[in-house]
């Protein structure tokens, strides 16, 4: 019987634990929100009084490439060109059937 008894005492004990904790969370939240809020009047003020621009602030902002523009692909010029076909081989990747097994200086182009 006294092992159910401190069963239950403990359980009340965790259920009243986690009510202080949702309690304190909640306060937490609220504190941590009005001191941001002061902490944002703060600098705005801060940076009207002295007239401040974002890149007084952050330097100079280098625009990159979108994430989701397509990549431009480089061409690099041909070096070597088949006088049968024309076609064109820059050296880089692997050899064309049209240059496999002969002598790459052959195919230069001048």
């Amino acid at each position: 019987m006294n092992i159910i008894l401190n069963c239950i005492k403990s359980q009340m004990q965790l259920a009243e634990l986690l009510k202080q904790k949702e309690a304190l969370e909640a306060q937490i939240a609220e504190v941590r929100q009005s001191e941001l809020a002061e902490a944002i009047s703060t600098v705005k003020s801060l940076i009207a009084a002295h007239g401040l621009t974002v890149e007084d602030l952050f330097g100079t902002i280098k625009r990159g490439r979108k994430v989701d523009a397509p990549r431009e692909k480089s061409k690099v010029a041909a070096k070597y060109r088949d006088p049968i076909s024309g076609k064109e081989w820059s050296g880089r990747g692997l050899a064309p059937k049209w240059l496999q097994g002969k002598n790459k200086d052959d195919y230069l182009i001048a």
